[in-house]
C-alpha cells in the first residue's frame, strides 16, 4: 500500500468520524513497515487537507464539469483533494508527478477506479491554468 492509498483510506475513516482524526492515525501509521518519511508525507497531506479543504473543495468544484459527481461519489472527492493539495500546496512534489500518484491511487481502488481519466484531466487543467496564473 502506497502513501496517497494510506491518505485515502484515512481520509474516508475521518469522514465518518471526523473527531477520531489522532486516532485513525495513530493505528494506521503503527506498521513498521511504513517508512518514517512516508509518515511525514501521509501526515503533511492530511492534515495540510483537513486544514485546507474548504479551498481544496472550491477548486476542485470550479475544475470539475459535473461537480454534482462530488456529491454522489465522496470516493471521487477524496481522491482529488490528494491531488489538488499536492500541486497547490506541496513545492517538493512535481506536478506531474502529483497527477500521476494520484491517478494510480484512483486506479488501485475499485470505487474511482472508472473516474482515473477525468482524474487525470481534471488535475492537467488546472497544471495547465496554474502556470498561466
Amino acid at each position: 500500500m502506497n502513501s496517497r492509498t494510506i491518505v485515502l483510506y484515512i481520509l474516508e475513516q475521518y469522514d465518518k468520524r471526523p473527531w477520531a482524526m489522532e486516532t485513525i492515525v495513530d493505528l494506521e501509521l503503527q506498521s513498521p513497515s511504513i517508512d518514517h518519511r512516508d509518515k511525514r508525507f501521509i501526515f503533511e497531506i492530511l492534515y495540510g487537507i483537513v486544514r485546507h479543504r474548504l479551498t481544496i473543495d472550491y477548486v476542485v468544484e470550479h475544475y470539475l464539469d459535473d461537480p454534482s459527481l462530488l456529491i454522489s461519489n465522496k470516493h471521487l472527492k477524496r481522491v482529488l483533494e490528494i491531488g489538488f493539495y499536492q500541486i497547490m500546496y506541496m513545492d517538493k512534489v512535481p506536478d506531474h508527478a502529483a497527477v500521476n500518484e494520484t491517478v494510480d491511487c484512483a486506479r488501485s481502488d475499485q470505487r474511482s477506479r472508472v473516474m482515473a481519466g477525468t482524474i487525470n484531466a481534471v488535475l492537467r487543467a488546472f497544471i495547465k491554468d496554474k502556470k498561466r496564473i
